[in-house]
């Protein structure tokens, strides 16, 4: 009882470090730093750890030590991974034992290579499965930030171009550009226009706190000068 309990506590540590990992990558929001998912897969199974392209032809990320010529022999299993023919294998080549996973629900998928003397035990092999769904989250979660900064792009541009309309023709030709979905500030004949200094870091802040329900056509812009212009 009191060695289950031991290993228990272990794997638990093991993965707060991998989430540890994935909360400060996440909070970022830059694009996923595999390889220290990948050294931390390393540390944990003691297998050289490598993640394959999904269109299975090229090493994307891998450590230092891990052997690519063992790839060769198995191109067309990695593209049956790939391909989502396959979810998990394992087999042996050139004198290591391979595992390998595919990533993600999406086709083509990557796939988590492992490769090592001896076989991955049941721990080990739970642990890899661990570090590429980490490695499936992170994936996903910059795609969602990218989304976000580009409709944050388009709502700016949007901004910007109803404050230009504004400033050369007046509320009804601010209104056309967004119909659908106009902001109860535009429905007013007149408006009158302020112009906001304030440091450069602050113009988005001031933009998203200041933006109507619609998250589309706020209340600021950044002017031709690069300051914000409240309407």
């Amino acid at each position: 009882m009191a060695v289950a309990q031991t290993q228990t506590q272990g794997q638990i540590g093991q993965l707060n470090g991998l989430m540890c990992e994935v909360r400060r990558q996440v909070s970022r929001g830059a694009d996923p730093d595999v390889r220290r998912i990948l050294d931390w897969a390393h540390q944990q199974t003691g297998a050289e750890i490598a993640l394959i392209a999904s269109d299975a032809h090229a090493v994307e990320v891998s450590g230092p030590g891990f052997p690519r010529a063992v790839l060769r022999p198995v191109a067309e299993l990695l593209a049956r991974l790939s391909g989502g023919e396959l979810a998990t294998t394992v087999t042996y080549t050139g004198g290591l034992h391979l595992r390998c996973e595919a990533l993600g629900s999406q086709e083509p998928h990557p796939v988590l290579v492992a490769a090592g003397r001896t076989e991955l035990s049941p721990e080990a092999a739970a642990l890899l499965a661990h570090a590429g769904t980490a490695l499936t989250l992170l994936r996903q979660a910059r795609g969602s930030y990218r989304i976000r900064r580009n409709y944050r792009d388009k709502a700016r541009q949007l901004r910007f171009a109803v404050l230009q309309a504004l400033l050369t023709g007046g509320p009804t030709p601010a209104r056309r550009m967004t119909v659908g979905a106009v902001p109860p500030l535009l429905e007013a004949d007149r408006l009158r226009l302020y112009l906001l200094h304030c440091p450069p870091g602050e113009r988005d802040r001031l933009a998203l706190a200041h933006q109507d329900p619609s998250g589309t056509t706020g209340r600021i812009s950044w002017c031709t000068a690069r300051c914000s212009t409240s309407t």
